[in-house]
């Protein structure tokens, strides 16, 4: 199912790639249509979602949201799903940012929080869980 999920992404216009990994780095499921290292992918993910939140932290700007990186061939969005998992999503150049923006955190909040995972004190929601859709 998260597959069918990820794939979603690149329904999207421009999207080369979605990818869920874990604040370890490693990458849990992945969609690509194209030459993307999800491996090198997941990992630099992680390690710039860690120093952006506590770039955040240290100037009390409280939970950190999405972090887009404008590179010459194309963004990059990253964005927290849990305190254990981060959802990166890779795009060509020229496209509509705002709107795979948009349309990534509604994919994200509606397919992946609800139906799939366990969702786990303060609404976050814990990809390993299992899978079952509870609430604890």
């Amino acid at each position: 199912m998260l597959k069918q999920i990820l794939s979603e992404f690149l329904k999207l216009d421009g999207v080369s790639a979605a990818v869920v990994a874990g604040r370890d780095g490693f990458v849990i499921e992945s969609a690509v249509s194209g030459d993307v290292d999800i491996d090198a992918l997941g990992a630099m993910a992680s390690t710039g979602l860690g120093t952006s939140e506590a770039i955040g932290r240290e100037l009390g700007k409280n939970e950190m949201n999405q972090i887009i990186i404008e590179l010459d061939e194309g963004p990059i969005l990253i964005s927290p799903l849990s305190e254990d998992e981060l959802i990166a999503i890779v795009a060509q150049k020229d496209v509509n940012v705002g709107r795979i923006s948009t349309s990534s955190r509604k994919i994200a909040k509606g397919s992946l929080q609800p139906y799939e995972c366990i969702s786990v004190g303060r609404g976050t929601c814990g990809l390993h869980g299992g899978f079952t859709g509870q609430t604890l």
